[in-house]
């Protein structure tokens, strides 16, 4: 990743607080995977697959995921990121910390790509928030 892709997280206040590569992973002849990837989609199910953008197997088992997976050639990264929730907004700007954040799924077949993405998402999430409190 480059020098500059990673300072223009750091400024906006976005960190990677999981980084799965599905097909490093997941795609094994035991069909296993690490704990933390299947607390993700035990906790995540819905979201997961939203992030992944397709629609999730009927069986939840992890062996059904992993082949729905392959099928479907989503081998990339889904990541989990987060940023901070902005308070005490005004016209003049507005106070955040880690202490109080949010979080969103993202799956691309590049990490690059995936930490564009969270940028976006934070932009758009921190104008939501900013136009919610004008009104």
């Amino acid at each position: 990743m480059n020098k500059k892709l990673v300072c223009e997280i750091a400024d906006n206040s976005v960190r990677a607080e999981n980084i799965f590569h599905l097909g490093a992973q997941c795609i094994t002849d035991e069909f296993s995977w690490p704990s933390e990837l299947e607390d993700l989609f035990d906790d995540y199910y819905e979201e997961c697959f939203e992030a992944i953008g397709i629609e999730p197997p009927e069986d939840e088992d992890k062996g059904y995921i992993i082949d729905h997976l392959l099928d479907n050639e989503k081998l990339g990264f889904l990541v989990k990121f987060a940023t901070k929730i902005p308070r005490n907004i005004t016209d003049s700007g507005f106070s955040c910390s880690w202490g109080m954040y949010t979080t969103k799924l993202i799956y691309s077949d590049s990490f690059e790509d995936a930490c564009r993405q969270a940028l976006k998402w934070r932009d758009e999430y921190i104008e939501k928030k900013l136009a919610e409190a004008k009104n």
